[in-house]
């Protein structure tokens, strides 16, 4: 490395100018030392960084340590940061290793300023919302906290339970209790809720441990493993007796619960953006356009049209007060919680006892395949990824969101029909032509009811309306 000693009339001097003139190299790195003051140098870079480093030796190794960059620190502010590492030599210290000393010390400083919950707050607005916009976000700051401890009712009381985590340091948390609490919620048989926690914990410890955020040296969860290590595929899709008894199951919900089941029976979207559901995202045209619509991996949160019994229930929904969710929530400006005590009152009014959100897209995707409706209107009114195969690669955008607005319209109008048990008796008795011999005529005779009704449905208006009719009054 070529080291060039300064002369008189070429000593960087306070006036930033100068600094500026000392020509770069035409290669490579180059210092210039100042005679005044043994082992501070200005390294130049052919590139034009201008850098104030200091040389020293300890334990008879040579160092080096980087002071700053011109002209972010002039010249003056280089000698008193050069001064101060001389007089920690003296001292018997390193100034390279104090320089870690107190970056640790800050992190610890800054981790004993905030609380468990503090820090959920934080990186509630942050990261979750501030960075991420995710609609999601509510949901997880609900779950880190009831993790902590603590319980807030629909009056905004707040209980704190065991274990207390919410008012202690963050960085006191360690991996045995979160193994802990994760394991004791696998252990009384919530095998998807534990891994759900872990995953929100594993990724808000990783944020705390980030350089700008500084809360824990290392995140706590760093090692671990998901609880439920091989969860089964959950594929479980609902009958259209079991659709039957969710829609009647919403009337002996809440206001907004019933709503909120049956809109999801009727579209099939992410219970958590479902939730999140704002009035002013409806539009007059019947679409729902989230506002936080972007791709991320399949979940897109893509705009997707209503169905007209959904477009109904949310017409007839009332606001509360100036709450701006359609799903107005327990707690004073907030949405619906869709999480486990609201599943377990469906279970319970429906006596779908293994009913969960998610099912319900299975559901419509199930159905609609039944119904004929091509694929890549059923992904998109369900939120999935487009893929174009064979059949469906002549669709242009304007097609694709028309076939999208009569697959949702079919859904709506199948969903109302298994809603209404007689009249849904009376059609799945003709569908199934149980008045004919059990032969190949039987079985012809249901491939083509079961043709003209997939039509119908599809069409719907006047059609639709009378041949329901006269299939329920016997005309057939």
């Amino acid at each position: 490395m070529p080291k060039t000693r300064f002369t008189e009339s070429k000593r960087p001097r306070p006036d930033q100018t100068a600094v500026a003139a000392i020509p770069l190299p035409p290669t490579g790195q180059v210092d210039w030392f100042d005679t005044d003051h043994p082992g501070f140098a200005l390294r130049l870079s052919y590139g034009g960084a201008r850098t104030w480093v200091h040389y020293y030796r300890l334990d008879g190794k040579l160092r080096r340590r980087r002071l700053g960059l011109w002209p972010t620190m002039d010249l003056p502010g280089a000698i008193k940061a050069y001064t101060a590492d001389r007089d920690l030599l003296e001292q018997g210290g390193d100034p390279a290793g104090e320089i870690e000393r107190r970056k640790a010390d800050a992190i610890a400083e800054r981790a004993a300023a905030r609380t468990y919950r503090q820090a959920v707050e934080e990186y509630h607005r942050r990261y979750q919302v501030g960075e991420k916009g995710n609609v999601s976000a509510d949901a997880v700051r609900y779950d880190l906290l009831k993790a902590g401890g603590l319980r807030i009712d629909a009056d905004g009381n707040e209980t704190v339970v065991a274990p207390a985590w919410v008012n202690r340091r963050v960085d006191s948390i360690t991996a045995l209790e979160i193994g802990g609490l994760v394991g004791g919620i696998r252990d009384a048989g919530h095998k998807y809720a534990a891994n759900l926690l872990f995953a929100h914990l594993r990724h808000f410890f990783k944020w705390c441990s980030q350089p700008d955020v500084g809360y824990v040296k290392t995140s706590p969860a760093t090692g671990l493993t998901r609880p439920f290590a091989k969860p089964e595929a959950r594929t479980r899709f609902y009958l259209a007796e079991e659709v039957a008894a969710l829609w009647r199951a919403a009337g002996r919900l809440g206001i907004y619960e019933g709503a909120f089941l049956r809109v999801m029976l009727l579209t099939g979207k992410r219970k958590n953006a479902l939730a999140a559901m704002r009035r002013d995202e409806i539009a007059s045209d019947g679409w729902w356009r989230p506002a936080s619509a972007k791709g991320e991996g399949k979940k897109l949160h893509m705009p997707i049209p209503l169905p007209k019994p959904a477009r109904q229930i949310l017409r007839d929904l009332p606001p509360f007060g100036e709450n701006p969710f359609v799903f107005a929530g327990r707690i004073k400006g907030q949405h619906l919680d869709p999480g486990t005590p609201l599943q377990k009152k469906v279970q319970e009014a429906s006596g779908v006892g293994d009913f969960y959100w998610h099912a319900c897209r299975d559901t419509i995707a199930t159905h609609m395949k039944d119904l004929r409706v091509p694929g890549n209107a059923a992904r998109r009114f369900l939120d999935h990824a487009q893929t174009r195969d064979a059949h469906e690669r002549s669709y242009t955008h304007d097609e694709l969101i028309m076939v999208t607005e009569d697959a949702a319209e079919t859904w709506g109008r199948w969903v109302k029909l298994v809603a209404s048990r007689r009249i849904w008796a009376a059609v799945s008795a003709y569908l199934d032509a149980g008045s004919l011999p059990d032969n190949d005529t039987r079985r012809e005779e249901r491939r083509a009811r079961k043709r003209e009704f997939v039509k119908l449905i599809q069409v719907g208006g006047t059609a639709w309306t009378r041949y329901i009719r006269d299939i329920v009054r016997g005309r057939w």
